[in-house]
């Protein structure tokens, strides 16, 4: 997925740096899609760039969070402390983990537990 995004960027004049070790469009900006940043505009897409996947039993949780906790944070580490610890304590966790690790980016995290959702209830099982 970076390597695409990339390609869209160098694509319309922009670059991608390394700025230790996070690849940032024009060495500013962490993410390739973003509302605001007008000074970038020519180089990110306000357009969301939708996934769409079949839930099964190994999803337990949706999370949601800005480029500040993805910047110190790896998917697993974040899965492995919402297992650990669950939404709660788990979110708090993620969050005051990712100030320590001094991200210097905005720090947003919601985590939803989808684990004891019925798939058949909400008409995603085929």
């Amino acid at each position: 997925m970076i390597f695409k995004q990339g390609i869209r960027i160098k694509q319309g004049g922009g670059k991608v740096i390394m700025c230790d070790g996070i690849p940032r469009v024009q060495g500013v900006l962490a993410v390739t899609r973003a509302i605001g940043d007008a000074v970038l505009k020519p180089h990110v897409s306000g357009t969301p760039e939708i996934v769409t996947l079949q839930l099964d039993d190994e999803y337990s949780f949706l999370c949601i969070a800005s480029d500040g906790i993805w910047d110190v944070l790896s998917n697993e580490e974040v899965g492995e402390i919402l297992l650990k610890d669950g939404i709660e304590n788990g979110t708090k966790k993620i969050t005051t983990l990712a100030l320590k690790r001094a991200s210097d980016d905005n720090l947003t995290f919601m985590a939803v537990d989808i684990s004891s959702l019925s798939l058949k209830e909400l008409n995603l099982s085929g």
